[in-house]
């Protein structure tokens, strides 16, 4: 009786400290958010090293999942917020804080992949270590957490973390349009959803260009309709961020958001089709959208509609990307060098002697590190997955897990991955939304694989 009495004590004080955890770390989120009201809101000058130092405490006193949690936070701000810094720190915490790091064979693409792109660094005269660091970042990150076989993370609440900073962003984005007038006479300008108003203020406020709206907002619908089929949350709650995902998604114009978000829509139906209850919980949340986007595009997104209207009336409905394309892929097969390894992702326009930058993330991978960086890239994509779901044995493995990932890369083959720093920080979403998986007991789906 004794033993199960201490037994009983140190479970208790085990799951207090983890309260406590979370109570400290819901402190410093609010205290990130306040600072950013005043800065963004009332106008008054924040330093950036004052959220650099809110992310130093969290990384300093909380656990490895309020690192990566705060990190998932940060992915929609990371504009406005010095992400390259914030991400470095918590790159050491999490080496430090980790109990077992296994250096096997999943190691060599990052690390592969990493040396090519330092080699290139290296031998071009305008590339930096800066630069270098900026583009190999995440996928180090992201292979430093897959090799952690320490503890599980919290990855629902990793995932519910990016939703909360969604709605951060919805908000600073929302104030800024605010600011204007109306939604139709922001849409009326032509301007985009921030980088137009806030030229040259990176780093010193909230906001998000369209195509990166688009990103996040695809990011968002898909997150929070994979924890609604998995029953992982309030379900009202998240169905109010899949609602607001595709109201600013739309109101970004984004055309790679409109895709991303169909086939969002499709991929939720179709993972679902096996489970009864999922496919008419799926078919349901499709009408009330398509019903809710119909009322949003006849009264206050009407702008938005006509901009999206005309940009698929355009002579050349890729905006241009099929030359783009055409002209690097020409670059590619210019040289047996460029075939191989490719040029480097560092200033990769320039080399190429480009208008502007490639809007195809297999291209990208292609013209920056060549065939050989292709396979690589291929190899980490694999090895993410596997180490995502190494503790799931393969009959219960649910398919429905990978639908922000597909999302994801569904959205990259009209955008980029690497090249752009904000367009790469969903990679920690796709790694923790597979390996919510691995958490989940007794989820409906997983005996049938749907």
């Amino acid at each position: 009786m004794g033993v199960s009495k201490e037994l009983y004590i140190v479970e208790q004080q085990n799951q207090y400290a983890v309260k406590k955890g979370y109570l400290a770390f819901a402190y410093l989120i609010c205290l990130f958010v306040l600072l950013l009201l005043f800065r963004d809101v009332g106008g008054y000058p924040v330093s950036k090293y004052f959220f650099i130092g809110i992310a130093g405490l969290i990384y300093l006193f909380g656990e490895q999942t309020h690192i990566v949690a705060f990190l998932a936070f940060i992915t929609p701000l990371g504009l406005g917020v010095s992400y390259n810094y914030m991400q470095m720190i918590a790159l050491l915490f999490i080496l430090f804080k980790s109990e077992r790091i296994e250096i096997g064979k999943a190691i060599l693409f990052p690390f592969l992949i990493v040396f090519i792109e330092l080699t290139h660094s290296f031998f071009s005269p305008i590339d930096s270590l800066g630069g270098f660091i900026r583009s190999v970042m995440m996928i180090i990150l992201v292979a430093f957490l897959f090799l952690d076989k320490s503890k599980v993370y919290d990855y629902r609440f990793i995932l519910k973390m990016y939703l909360l900073g969604f709605v951060v962003l919805a908000f600073f984005s929302l104030y800024n349009i605010s600011q204007l007038g109306s939604v139709d006479k922001f849409l009326e300008m032509g301007t985009t959803l921030g980088k137009n108003i806030l030229a040259g203020r990176e780093g010193t406020r909230i906001f998000a260009g369209n195509n990166d709206m688009g990103l996040f907002a695809a990011m968002a619908v898909a997150v929070s309709l994979l924890l609604i089929l998995t029953n992982q949350g309030n379900k009202i709650l998240l169905s109010l961020i899949v609602i607001l995902g595709f109201a600013l998604g739309l109101m970004a114009t984004s055309r790679s958001f409109v895709f991303s978000a169909m086939f969002c829509l499709m991929l939720s139906i179709l993972f679902s089709a096996k489970n009864p209850k999922n496919l008419m919980r799926s078919l349901a949340i499709a009408a009330i959208l398509s019903l809710v986007i119909i009322l949003l595009v006849n009264t206050v997104l009407s702008g938005a509609y006509a901009t999206f209207n005309k940009k698929m009336q355009m002579a050349d409905i890729s905006n241009g990307r099929f030359s783009v394309f055409a002209f690097y892929m020409k670059a590619f097969l210019s040289e047996p060098k460029i075939f191989l390894t490719g040029m480097g992702l560092q200033n990769y326009v320039i080399k190429a002697n480009a208008l502007e930058s490639v809007h195809n993330a297999v291209q990208e991978v292609l013209i920056a590190w060549g065939s050989i960086g292709f396979l690589l890239v291929t190899g980490f994509f694999a090895a993410l997955y596997q180490n995502a779901v190494r503790l799931v044995p393969k009959k219960r493995r649910a398919l429905i897990f990978l639908m922000p990932a597909l999302v994801y890369l569904f959205r990259a083959q009209l955008a980029r991955i690497f090249s752009v720093g904000t367009e790469a920080l969903p990679l920690l979403i796709v790694y923790c939304s597979i390996a919510l998986n691995s958490q989940i007991a007794g989820w409906e789906g997983k005996e049938d694989g749907s």
